[in-house]
């Protein structure tokens, strides 16, 4: 692997950096990139500009924005040239470069989006531990979809779920329609329930039914969606009120918002609708 180093980018590098968006990103948007390169170079103090260098010559670059305000940083872009992708290690060396900043300026979350027919780009996030949000469907383009990925910079609360097995309770088959019952233990104590409603040629229906904590939510989450997805269906779907670090369990698992239900369990009150479909798993 050749030697990479990275450093602050300068007037000089923009026909570099102008040209390397024009080439990588014309695919994807309608607009100029080397318009907005010119962005790049305007001094601004939340705004980070790196050149990624390889054998002493510049082979990609990362512009990272800074919010001070919500505390999080951006993405927007980060680009290898072509013929210096692979081994080499470049994306890798310019996305630990722009985390380093995140969290030396203590930005809680690092973000970034990435178009939905940029196959590569999309894999390398997932592969660094960034997790879907958002798909906005023809979000620049008709044909394009945006997704927006992002990846907290800190610990998260602690995911042990080495102390939580999940195993399968009972069933029952009426007419069309299988109901089976999970538990999940912690200590050897139940800790959770979820139960499952299959019907023939339609989306498995996945129904919380007691969990006390989110280790166990996000242990049941898991394991039931592995044993189901692709086996006795291609699409399940939930409808639950989740808290905070249950959304971000399920969007770690692919799982994607469909919908909002007002006041359907109750009044002055409204339910999500999750999904999780055999394309979404196979992102991840």
């Amino acid at each position: 692997m050749k030697k990479v180093s990275i450093r602050e980018a300068g007037v000089d590098d923009f026909e570099f950096i102008s040209g390397l968006m024009s080439k990588t990103l014309s695919a994807f948007y309608n607009d100029d990139p080397a318009d907005n390169a010119q962005r790049f170079f305007v001094r601004s103090a939340d705004q980070y500009l790196f050149i990624a260098e390889c054998c002493g010559r510049p082979a990609g670059f990362v512009r990272v924005k800074f919010n001070k305000q919500e505390q999080t940083a951006k993405i927007n872009p980060l680009i290898v040239s072509e013929e210096c992708r692979g081994n080499n290690g470049i994306g890798s060396e310019l996305l630990k470069h722009a985390e380093d900043l995140a969290r030396s300026l203590e930005a809680r979350q690092i973000y970034c989006t990435v178009a939905s027919t940029n196959d590569a780009a999309l894999k390398f996030f997932l592969k660094k531990d960034f997790i879907v949000a958002v798909v906005a469907k023809d979000h620049y383009r008709l044909d394009v979809d945006e997704y927006s990925l992002y990846k907290y910079l800190f610990n998260e609360p602690n995911r042990n779920l080495s102390c939580v097995s999940v195993a399968f309770s009972r069933g029952s088959i009426h007419h069309n329609t299988m109901q089976l019952l999970f538990k999940a233990k912690c200590h050897e104590r139940i800790a959770g329930r979820m139960c499952v409603v299959i019907k023939k040629d339609q989306p498995i229906k996945l129904s919380l039914l007691y969990t006390e904590s989110d280790t166990v939510f996000e242990a049941l989450v898991s394991s039931v969606s592995n044993l189901l997805i692709g086996n006795f269906g291609r699409k399940l779907y939930i409808q639950i009120f989740p808290n905070l670090q249950q959304i971000v369990i399920l969007q770690r698992y692919g799982w994607r918002i469909e919908g909002v239900l007002p006041e359907a369990n109750s009044p002055n009150s409204y339910t999500l609708q999750w999904g999780l479909s055999v394309c979404n798993t196979d992102d991840l």
